[in-house]
């Protein structure tokens, strides 16, 4: 059901919907959250961003990765910012997965927060943000 929902959503494409999807990322059900934050993603807008900003921390991996993938697909500079501050998230996957996203949206003002995390403790995230500076070259 969450899929169909997914699909109706982005068909519409409603600006309006927000409203109704940032609860769903608050939802038990882990499915729910990933559609919610998933179909965010395809809308967009800063409260968007901002709700998916907070849905990098939920404790569902497969929500906090669609929701790097949401701020990605919306790629303004708010979701950029969203992306560097989860370079400091206490998850190194989530820190990879925002090197990454960084890397794929191409903008430099990820620079110095990339380079920063050349020397991030843990390797896969420092591999990420070699990945992503070198894509920015």
């Amino acid at each position: 059901m969450q899929s169909l929902a997914y699909k109706l959503v982005k068909k519409i494409a409603d600006k309006q919907a927000v409203d109704a999807l940032i609860p769903l990322l608050k939802e038990d059900n882990a499915t729910t959250r990933f559609y919610a934050a998933k179909a965010l993603g395809g809308i967009g807008g800063q409260h968007a961003v901002e709700a998916l900003a907070k849905a990098l921390n939920d404790p569902d991996f497969s929500v906090r990765h669609m929701a790097a993938k949401a701020l990605v697909n919306i790629g303004d500079a708010a979701a950029v910012e969203s992306l560097i501050d989860a370079l400091k998230n206490n998850d190194e996957r989530v820190r990879k997965i925002a090197a990454n996203a960084l890397g794929d949206l191409g903008n430099k003002n990820a620079v110095p927060a990339l380079v920063a995390a050349l020397n991030d403790n843990c390797e896969a995230v420092q591999k990420a943000a070699q990945k992503a500076l070198e894509k920015l070259k």
